[in-house]
């Protein structure tokens, strides 16, 4: 027996064997291979998974009982740690939208700045848009959500899992939206503040994503004239929303100061 196999065979500790079948559980419901989709999130789909890749082999006696109380115990708490999972997709359009449109901005007067946002809100609506209709950590993540809330008194714990995730976009949200304001120089329209506009943007983006994913043909998206020099441009419905709520929910900031050339 090699120095190899007796490492695979080894007796490991339930709290091993837990992070090896949550790993592989979560690879295994975010593979868009995976036959039966989360149905095929199954302790025996698992163990094929783990021995075929890490040559370790697992079975229902060495697992429940002793790390999980059943299947479906094991099934669900997957379910749980991707339902509020943080959204690397918001952060992966933000930066882009930061590095090439924020930072570049012309903001030498009012108006150039009014050009600026309508210019960010586009491109990082357009480019969230787009992140969606190829994510499938998203599709997963609806799955869970059509799952929870179609009895949500027996699923409580998803739920709850959902809730935390949309609390840490929500944060992730508000903290993007401001350091993009300031930079551009504009405030939050009294009595409204980040908060109300990050909800109302995110749930505006949730909603056309979902029905991107059942009619794809039909946000395809327009083109108009709000270039420099009049340039056409690509706008969606997302992002003709998203402008429409940032026109109205902000306003430019008088005390504003240009950020700085070395900035």
């Amino acid at each position: 027996m090699t120095s190899a196999t007796r490492l695979r065979q080894r007796k490991r500790s339930p709290q091993e064997i837990r992070e090896l079948l949550m790993t592989a559980g979560e690879e295994l419901a975010l593979d868009p291979s995976t036959r039966g989709g989360l149905a095929g999130l199954t302790l025996s789909a698992v163990f094929e998974k783990i021995q075929r890749e890490q040559g370790i082999r697992l079975t229902n006696a060495s697992v429940l009982g002793r790390v999980f109380d059943s299947a479906e115990a094991f099934r669900r708490e997957v379910l749980i740690k991707i339902a509020s999972s943080e959204s690397e997709d918001f952060t992966t359009s933000s930066d882009y939208v930061f590095r090439n449109v924020i930072v570049k901005a012309d903001l030498t007067t009012p108006e150039r700045r009014w050009d600026a946002l309508r210019e960010t809100c586009r491109m990082s609506a357009n480019i969230m848009l787009d992140t969606l209709a190829a994510s499938q950590t998203w599709r997963v993540w609806l799955g869970i959500l059509a799952y929870a809330i179609a009895e949500p008194e027996i699923n409580a714990d998803l739920v709850e899992a959902l809730k935390i995730s949309y609390h840490r976009l929500n944060q992730q949200s508000i903290e993007t939206y401001s350091a993009a304001l300031q930079i551009l120089g504009f405030r939050p329209r009294e009595p409204r503040d980040l908060e109300y506009f990050s909800f109302w943007a995110d749930t505006l983006a949730e909603g056309v994503g979902i029905r991107m994913l059942v009619e794809p043909d039909s946000f395809k998206g327009i083109m108009l004239p709000t270039g420099i020099g009049g340039k056409r441009q690509r706008w969606t419905k997302f992002s003709l929303g998203f402008w429409a709520l940032a026109s109205q929910i902000v306003e430019l900031d008088p005390n504003w100061v240009a950020p700085s050339a070395s900035a």
